[in-house]
């Protein structure tokens, strides 16, 4: 939603907000396995799967999507092994700046800039589309133990629809994702059932589709634009309006 330039002072000031739940949450790549108070993060391959689709929509070769979603996950899981392609603390204590991949999720989307593959230019091509709130999953009212990450689909982009994965090898196709973005708003779950039913999956992997998807969101990126006789400030914060203790409400700032 953008805000429009207002007059401020003897400056302007303009701005916009976005919703981190209409994207693809990288903390999503990791599920919690083992004993009660010693979970390990283990990586979730349907989630990887989803996030390579995205990242091939998005017109990145395959092998370097392949590779940059497998570092992603020896960044955030602890198991010591390596995915495939990935990297895990052998790699990054090589490097002339050596440091430690943090073996948990993920804080701050501009943490991925330290995972390998991911430079600069893949950050600006992919960051649109993907963010870290909320870090820890929710569980559904009526789902005790389920533990998940939704997209709204109310304010998702297209290409993010499509790269969700509605069989064991097939995705969400265009005129499925454009059909739901011409529908929009959806106000409540019925309306989920609604694009479930209209969505050529079978019975098996409607309820997979469905725990993916929500009508509503809570987390919110806010960007203003200040300036004043030439001299600019961007600031950048994530908020989340649904925390209780108002001092978890922002989750992040910057200012430059």
């Amino acid at each position: 939603i953008p805000v429009p330039e207002l007059p401020l002072g003897e400056g302007t000031l303009s701005g916009r907000i976005k919703d981190e739940m209409g994207k693809f949450n990288l903390n999503s790549l990791v599920h919690e396995e083992g004993i009660v108070g010693r979970e390990e993060l283990m990586v979730t391959e349907e989630k990887a799967d989803h996030l390579k689709q995205l990242f091939h929509l998005l017109d990145i070769p395959e092998s370097d999507a392949s590779a940059m979603v497998d570092s992603i996950v020896d960044w955030i899981d602890t198991k010591s092994g390596i995915e495939s392609d990935g990297a895990e603390e052998s790699y990054y204590r090589t490097l002339d700046l050596p440091y430690s991949p943090p073996d948990d999720r993920i804080s701050t989307l501009e943490e991925i800039l330290f995972i390998k593959g991911i430079s600069p230019a893949i950050y600006q091509k992919i960051s649109p589309y993907i963010t870290v709130y909320p870090k820890e999953p929710s569980e559904p009212s009526g789902a005790p133990g389920l533990l998940v990450y939704k997209i709204n689909v109310n304010t998702a982009e297209k290409v993010v629809l499509q790269s969700i994965k509605t069989g064991s090898e097939t995705y969400m196709g265009e005129a499925d994702a454009e059909k739901i973005i011409e529908s929009r708003p959806y106000k409540d779950k019925a309306a989920i059932d609604q694009i479930i039913n209209d969505l050529p999956i079978s019975d098996t992997d409607e309820k997979k589709v469905k725990d993916q998807l929500s009508v509503t969101s809570h987390i919110f990126s806010i960007e203003a634009y200040g300036n004043v006789r030439g001299t600019q400030k961007n600031i950048r914060a994530i908020w989340d309006r649904q925390a209780k203790d108002k001092h978890k409400q922002l989750l992040y700032l910057k200012v430059e």
